[in-house]
């Protein structure tokens, strides 16, 4: 029998100021005064981590719950490698994880928790190294879509960015929808999309400057355990970047650990870019003549095709036919949108 949803929660909204770590400790204290966290926390924390329920879940269900405890060894173990860099690379960024953290009881030693994407994605990008994928086809959680419009595409003329942000824990997210600015001592203005519970600066986020950057997953081979993290590297270009062309030089100088492509748009230039990532390699997508630039879950540009890892037909069939959708969408509604 179907049950209905439970009801969706108005969304919180937070204001932070300050240096990172006390922007942290702002969000954890109200975020904690909120309630609606646990269930986020507990995804991403564990055990098992997120990250290990979904490489397990393949497995036959009598052997599920071995394999999420063997992933989470293995996937444990890269995370700390991640944290480890992070610590050095982005110090202030890690001490506003573990400031955010405290106030909601979680051990900082979980703060690598943040990594979990990027261990996902770099554990699918390992295996295709493999022939693996070629003799059993698995089961892929990525189904996020981006649009950027501007121009004679829009009613209004105005840059107008959507996305969808559909993966495992899309509905924990919905129950507890919270809209965060942040007012730093360094950088500028910018706020993010989040739920209760998890601060996630870099994913779906925007600044004064008016860019507005959404990530989307990918996977590759070339995926490495020596880049920054996806929530660094995001919140890295838009607390600096007042443009394209400086959130893009902003990516070429750090790259990535994993494999991600970020549609990055620009309210005052009224364009985009889509910029694809895959450990050392940065490739861009740029809009042409056109006034729209769309982004799923497949590589866009033809080189970093070539090593792609594509876990099942159905994943590559679903990311393209979504990718479709948009491009009709805006062909039949531009000028309207």
């Amino acid at each position: 029998m179907n049950q209905p949803l439970p009801p969706l929660h108005d969304p919180l909204v937070i204001r932070l100021r300050g240096s990172q770590a006390e922007m942290g400790r702002q969000f954890g204290e109200l975020n904690t005064r909120a309630g609606g966290h646990h269930a986020a926390v507990g995804l991403y924390v564990g055990p098992p981590t997120m990250a290990a329920r979904i490489l397990a879940a393949g497995f036959p269900y009598r052997t599920r719950a071995a394999a999420e405890r063997v992933a989470d060894v293995v996937l444990g173990a890269q995370r700390r490698r991640l944290d480890a860099r992070r610590r050095r690379q982005f110090p202030a960024y890690a001490a506003r994880t573990e400031a955010a953290f405290a106030p909601l009881g979680v051990d900082p030693s979980a703060a690598s928790a943040v990594f979990v994407m990027d261990v996902l994605q770099n554990a699918v990008g390992t295996i295709g190294r493999t022939s693996m994928f070629h003799h059993a086809e698995v089961a892929a959680a990525a189904m996020c879509s981006s649009v950027a419009v501007w121009g004679g595409a829009t009613a209004s003329g105005d840059l107008l960015h959507a996305r969808n942000f559909d993966f495992p824990g899309a509905t924990i997210w919905d129950l507890a929808p919270t809209i965060v600015f942040c007012e730093p001592v360094d950088g500028l203005r910018y706020g993010f999309v989040t739920t209760n519970g998890v601060d996630a600066p870099g994913i779906t986020c925007w600044n004064e400057a008016g860019l507005t950057l959404t990530v989307h997953t990918r996977f590759h081979r070339d995926v490495r355990w020596s880049g920054p993290s996806v929530i660094d590297l995001g919140h890295e270009i838009i607390r600096s970047s007042d443009t394209t062309e400086a959130a893009v030089a902003c990516a070429r100088r750090l790259g990535a650990s994993s494999s991600w492509g970020l549609l990055i748009s620009s309210a005052a230039e009224r364009s985009a870019v889509v910029v694809e990532l895959a450990g050392p390699h940065v490739a861009l997508t740029e809009p042409g003549p056109a006034e729209h630039l769309s982004c799923t879950n497949r590589y866009l540009d033809s080189g970093l095709r070539r090593r792609e890892v594509t876990t099942s037909h159905a994943f590559a069939l679903d990311s393209d036919n979504r990718f479709a959708q948009l491009e009709a969408f805006v062909a039949k509604q531009s000028g309207g949108i």
